[in-house]
Formats: C-alpha cells, sequence, structure tokens
C-alpha cells in the first residue's frame, strides 16, 4: 500500500515498528474505538493524511526496494557462510 502512495492505518503487527515509525508513515491503532476516532479524525483532516501517506511513500521508496532486499539476503548469507 505504502508503495503505492495509499494513507495506511493498521493494527501493530509485530516488527512494523521496526520498518516505519508510527505517526509518521504510517497510523497505528489498538481497538475498535480508536480506529473509528482515528478514521474520523483523518477523514476530517485530509491535509495531515496526505502528508503521512506521502512520507510513507518516502521511505518505502528509500528503504524497501528490491535491492535493499537481496542486499540483506546476501548479508545473511555470509554471515552463514562464516560460522561454518
Amino acid at each position: 500500500m505504502l508503495a503505492c502512495g495509499a494513507f495506511l492505518m493498521s493494527d501493530r503487527p509485530p516488527d512494523l515498528d521496526a520498518l516505519l515509525t508510527p505517526g509518521m508513515h504510517y497510523v497505528p491503532f489498538t481497538d475498535p474505538a480508536e480506529l473509528r476516532r482515528r478514521v474520523t479524525h483523518y477523514l476530517e483532516h485530509p491535509d495531515e493524511r496526505e502528508a503521512i501517506a506521502r512520507a510513507g511513500l518516502e521511505h518505502v521508496r528509500q528503504h524497501h526496494t528490491y535491492e535493499h532486499r537481496i542486499d540483506r539476503l546476501m548479508e545473511a548469507l555470509k554471515a552463514r557462510e562464516r560460522t561454518r
């Protein structure tokens, strides 16, 4: 979603905060009541919603490309070889 420039509102799956900054790249919620409040807020504040979507898109473009994934995979493989 972020790579398409979409606004992301999500519960907090494990490790998401290690990849994205809550409130900057996406909007987290913890329960249905908080989700309802946040949906209402961001529907009433499209400028904030669009800024978060843009920040998420830029973050993904800078840090989460196929090239980044391949680099991490190669580093893991090299580390594994060193331990053998």
